[in-house]
């Protein structure tokens, strides 16, 4: 079955936030010994617990690494890709290894719970910098393909993370 750590990774991975919470939870060493900035290795693209928590939208697992674990959304992935990139890329599943497609079901749900995530990222502060002010989440940041999340969230069809994200330039 495996042990804690490789049960919670794999929750993280299949989208099943009600399983991650509850390992999360239930077991005090893995609370402790969290990062969500720690990559999951090259098998994984590089991709760490907060990638996962975004790309699936998690909102209870997103907010206790942005704000109770250190979580830093401006990590990158091994394709230059942020928390945020991930988030805005839309709901996906997967049909066979290595394979993603648009998962259709409850789409206006889904939108919202990721504009919920997409606002939690916007209100994180990272270290402070030298003027006082504090890192904020890279709303710009270009993946390898010269994407922004904006790019993402406009080809996935997810109005309410767009107008949550020009809210924000604005």
């Amino acid at each position: 079955m495996g042990n804690t750590t490789t049960k919670f990774r794999k929750a993280l991975i299949n989208g099943d936030e009600n399983l991650a919470c509850q390992i999360y939870e239930n077991n005090p060493q893995l609370k402790e010994s969290l990062d969500p900035n720690t990559s999951y290795g090259e098998p994984y693209q590089h991709n760490t617990p907060l990638h996962y928590a975004a790309r699936h939208g998690m909102n209870r697992i997103l907010g206790t690494f942005l704000f109770g674990r250190d979580g830093n959304p401006n990590k990158r992935n091994v394709h230059n890709e942020t928390s945020m990139h991930l988030l805005c890329m839309g709901p996906q599943i997967m049909i066979s290894e290595g394979a993603l497609n648009p998962r259709l079901a409850r789409p206006a749900e889904d939108d919202y719970r990721r504009a919920d995530c997409l606002q939690m990222i916007l209100r994180w502060k990272g270290a402070k910098l030298d003027q006082g002010e504090y890192e904020r989440a890279a709303i710009d940041a270009i993946d390898n393909k010269k994407n922004t999340p904006l790019h993402y969230a406009a080809a996935s069809g997810m109005k309410t993370c767009v107008e949550v994200k020009l809210l924000f330039f604005f």
